[in-house]
């Protein structure tokens, strides 16, 4: 920044900052000194608004200060006589001062304060994400409750789950009998030894063995139960899918274990809910 100042028509150069300065005296009755002025950008010579212009005895306390207008203009009053400094200060301009004035009750000063633009630098900024889980981005989002399920009911223990490679190995078996082989699972005949059934072995309370509620893809299948004279191969689990369609599959031992979204402590017989690859 360089400025000038003029006091009686006579221009006196601080430094580097133009700062023009005319004097110009007031009613001899005025017991106060106004200053008022226009800022302005030293690059462009363009006004600057939105600034503050401080006014700060020799004691460097502020005594007033004047924002500046859409054209920069601003306008401060002295009480006393004494010196003071000018003090600007705008958001992406370096703050700015004047040498010391004498300011004189009676006197009107006209300023031309021109200030330097400065880089802005602002606090660094810390973004915290949670990594999304991987299936999110390789898995069908009918499939993502499915994983959540898995990685927090393994932690605790409860449940069984079967993913793509666990279940490639029973390709071609009937479903019923890969079911069969799974711990806690207990195949059954129905009455006639028609039909071959499972129940999980948890079941605590009944007087007959039942097929646990299945779910497909979310969705509940109701079949009826092997007690029912009527029962046969289309109440069966297997009239529905095969193991081939299967991409993951959740085993619910205990009406206690069973996740609410399946039904909770209702579900009697337990849970067997099936994902297939119909939903890729």
């Amino acid at each position: 920044m360089n400025y000038s100042c003029m006091r009686t028509k006579r221009p006196i150069f601080f430094g580097a900052a133009a700062l023009v300065l005319s004097l110009v005296p007031l009613h001899e009755t005025s017991a106060q000194t106004l200053i008022n002025g226009t800022l302005l950008d030293e690059r462009t010579d363009e006004p600057i608004s939105a600034g503050v212009i401080f006014l700060l005895n020799d004691q460097r306390r502020i005594v007033m200060s004047s924002e500046t207008d859409v054209s920069g203009s601003f306008e401060l009053w002295a009480g006393t006589s004494g010196r003071y400094i000018m003090r600007s200060q705008r958001l992406g301009y370096l703050n700015t001062s004047t040498p010391e004035l004498e300011l004189v009750p009676g006197d009107t000063l006209h300023l031309e304060f021109r200030i330097s633009p400065n880089a802005v630098y602002l606090a660094p900024i810390t973004i915290r994400a949670k990594a999304r889980p991987w299936w999110e981005t390789s898995e069908p989002a009918v499939l993502w409750s499915y994983y959540e399920r898995r990685d927090l009911y393994e932690r605790m223990g409860m449940g069984r789950f079967l993913d793509r490679q666990d279940l490639q190995r029973y390709d071609g078996m009937p479903l019923w009998q890969m079911l069969g082989t799974l711990p806690g699972v207990q195949l059954h005949q129905s009455e006639d030894g028609l039909v071959n059934y499972p129940s999980l072995r948890a079941q605590r309370g009944l007087l007959r063995p039942c097929q646990p509620d299945y779910y497909l893809d979310g969705m509940h299948i109701s079949l009826r139960s092997p007690d029912d004279p009527d029962f046969g191969p289309p109440d069966t689990i297997d009239a529905f899918l095969t193991v081939s369609q299967i991409v993951g599959m959740e085993v619910y031992a205990g009406a206690a274990q069973v996740p609410g979204v399946f039904g909770g402590t209702r579900a009697n017989c337990g849970v067997v809910a099936f994902w297939t690859s119909r939903q890729g």
